[in-house]
Parts: structure tokens; C-alpha cells; sequence
């Protein structure tokens, strides 16, 4: 089975961003697939309008 191998960078920025009950999309752009991770706090919003930004990374197949 082939491994997919990527690292994901936050940015102050992004890691408030997601304190303050927004959502990170992230989208892991491999070899011949992408994986789609949608990332959260557990902490209740105080707002009901949800905020999704989206972030790109790249990433290698790896043989197993």
C-alpha cells in the first residue's frame, strides 16, 4: 500500500482563525488523488454563520 506523505503549516493567522470557531479546508494534492480534511475546534461558536478558508498542500506518494 502506497503512503501519502504531506505537512501542513498553520500560520498564527490560521491557528486564530480556527480559535474563533472558524474551518480550515485543507486539500492534500497528490499523485493521482487528493484528500480533503476539514479542520475544527471543539470549542462552541458564538456565532451560527460558518466560516470556511481553504488551504492548499502538496503532497508524494510514498511505496510501502
Amino acid at each position: 500500500m502506497a503512503e501519502i506523505r504531506a505537512t501542513l503549516v498553520l500560520s498564527p493567522e490560521e491557528i486564530t482563525y480556527l480559535w474563533h470557531g472558524g474551518t480550515l479546508a485543507v486539500k492534500i494534492d497528490a499523485p493521482d488523488t487528493t484528500v480533503s480534511l476539514d479542520l475544527s475546534t471543539s470549542r462552541p461558536t458564538e456565532t451560527r454563520r460558518q466560516r470556511v478558508r481553504i488551504k492548499r498542500v502538496p503532497a508524494r506518494h510514498d511505496a510501502a
